[in-house]
């Protein structure tokens, strides 16, 4: 079965615009079109974009991005490569994460001193 931008959009909640740039961007490769031009999208397109919408929500570089599809492209002698992608990606979100609940536990710290201030 096959989706029109419109459809991805809305079954993502992306507005077709990104979806576009994802393409232009090279992130979307091999999107089938219809006789009249018309871009055509199976679910397998449809569960990349995700991926693609998520990975780039986390920070990850569009470099990163694009070198996944090409080595993709290349076929599964680069499943290695690019699992170490993601999985150098996965660090770094880590220590990002441990960094934000740092900044969160101060803020709650410093939230619940000025309500004490208030309140007294």
């Amino acid at each position: 079965m096959f989706y029109s931008i419109k459809e991805v959009s809305e079954k993502l909640n992306l507005p077709s615009s990104k979806i576009r740039y994802y393409e232009k961007q090279g992130l979307i490769v091999n999107i089938k079109r219809s006789a009249g031009g018309i871009r055509q999208f199976d679910d397998h397109d449809i569960q990349w974009i995700f991926y693609i919408s998520c990975f780039l929500k986390t920070g990850m570089k569009l470099a990163d991005l694009r070198k996944i599809v090409e080595l993709g492209m290349a076929g599964d002698s680069t499943l290695y490569q690019r699992m170490e992608i993601l999985e150098t990606h996965r660090v770094e979100l880590q220590n990002r994460q441990r960094d934000l609940d740092l900044a969160k536990e101060a803020l709650k710290h410093k939230l619940a001193y000025y309500k004490e201030k208030i309140s007294n």
